[in-house]
């Protein structure tokens, strides 16, 4: 009987038996691994972590369908029920899953709230106005430092807030009566979400 063979690894075994070196690739994008005990590339394995989606980039994580496109109240001037309900708790459960902090956005809220106070105290919605629309650079900067440090995507946060400024600073019902309600009903449903941070 020949003397048995022992062998590192399964290269070590394909190249003693002639067999051509087979390169793992990750399961997603294809790249090549640099370990064969990884099924997914560091970038893809990224993705799945933070909720930013499968192998052609796109968000797993978004807004609802057609969100806002109706803008924000019925037929009768009253606040439209799904963003009271449905589509409240889907904007809370696309921040969860991007895993926004829930101090990040009760700092935004406050923001709203706080230029809400103004209106009702009296100032003009034009002089308030620059306090609203001043969400949108704020919220990319917010956005920009969670990128850079790797904390995580919340790019559809900005596209939340984007599309809730440019609409909230039409006039002053739209602001109030519109996005602060709103606003403070996705905050409501990811409190229940994400009961912590």
């Amino acid at each position: 009987m020949g003397k048995e063979r022992k062998f590192s690894s399964l290269e070590d075994w394909r190249k003693a038996e002639g067999r051509a070196p087979t390169t793992p690739t990750c399961q997603e994008c294809g790249k090549p691994l640099r370990d064969a005990k990884y099924t997914l590339c560091y970038d893809c394995n990224q993705k799945r972590k933070v909720g930013q989606g499968g192998p052609d980039g796109r968000p797993s994580v978004t807004l609802p369908d057609g969100y806002l496109q109706e803008g924000y109240f019925d037929s009768q001037g009253d606040l439209r029920e799904e963003l009271i309900t449905t589509q409240a708790l889907q904007c809370a459960q696309t921040f969860a899953d991007i895993r926004l902090t829930g101090g990040q956005l009760r700092r935004f809220f406050a923001h709203a709230r706080q230029a809400g106070r103004r209106l009702e105290y009296g100032e003009s919605f034009h002089v308030v106005r620059p306090s609203i629309l001043e969400m949108r650079p704020l919220v990319a900067d917010a956005v920009g430092r969670a990128d850079r440090n790797g904390v995580g995507d919340y790019r559809e946060f900005m596209r939340f807030m984007d599309r809730n400024v440019a609409l909230a600073a039409t006039d002053a019902t739209h602001f109030l009566k519109g996005f602060l309600p709103h606003f403070q009903y996705v905050v409501a449903y990811f409190t229940y979400l994400k009961p912590k941070g």
